[in-house]
């Protein structure tokens, strides 16, 4: 008895949160189309090179308003490491 009281408590509460997921998800859509991307960050990954790969940047221009990746860029140190 108190397993089928849990099963239909996760099911409700799984509607529960993919409703609410998809709210959120209408959300961010809603507000990357009406931000003016102003507020931007730079951010970089460095990928160490190997034995037949140079070693690189990887670098993303991100609104840290609406977190939309507005540019993203690759630049090659010719360092084999």
């Amino acid at each position: 008895m108190k397993v089928k009281k849990l099963q239909k408590q996760i099911k409700k509460k799984s509607l529960l949160l993919n409703k609410i997921t998809e709210e959120i998800k209408d959300l961010k859509a809603e507000l990357i189309k009406t931000c003016n991307h102003k507020d931007n960050d730079t951010t970089y990954d460095y990928i160490s090179g190997s034995y037949l790969n140079t070693a690189r940047y990887e670098y993303k221009q991100i609104c840290k308003t609406c977190g939309l990746i507005l540019d993203t860029w690759t630049v090659n140190t010719n360092d084999y490491e």
